[in-house]
């Protein structure tokens, strides 16, 4: 029996107001935090991981489009930052939505 791939959305399009630098650039062994949680979820069997990143005009935004892009993932890059975490996973479900949708995702 075959399975179908699940996707993964990761909703970075926030702030980090509270962690007061960019979290998903933290380094974690080396990389960039955005990049190990792409490919973890990867790893585990996620198809596609789709990052919502920060807009692009922003001081964080090409770094984070970056490193998730080289892991793989696919990326939703907004016009303007989302102000709830609600809207970037809307953003998601919206893409994922138009050809074949899935019956669920890994949030």
């Amino acid at each position: 029996m075959s399975t179908l791939p699940i996707p993964a959305v990761v909703p970075g399009a926030g702030k980090s107001q509270r962690m007061g630098q960019p979290k998903l650039l933290l380094l974690f062994d080396g990389q960039p935090l955005i990049a190990r949680v792409v490919q973890a979820l990867r790893g585990g069997g996620a198809e596609p991981v789709i990052v919502v990143t920060p807009p692009a005009d922003t001081t964080e935004g090409p770094a984070v489009a970056a490193a998730a892009q080289g892991a793989g993932a696919a990326l939703i890059t907004p016009a303007e930052r989302p102000l709830e975490m609600r809207e970037s996973v809307e953003l998601a479900i919206e893409y994922l939505g138009r050809e074949n949708p899935p019956s669920g995702l890994v949030l």
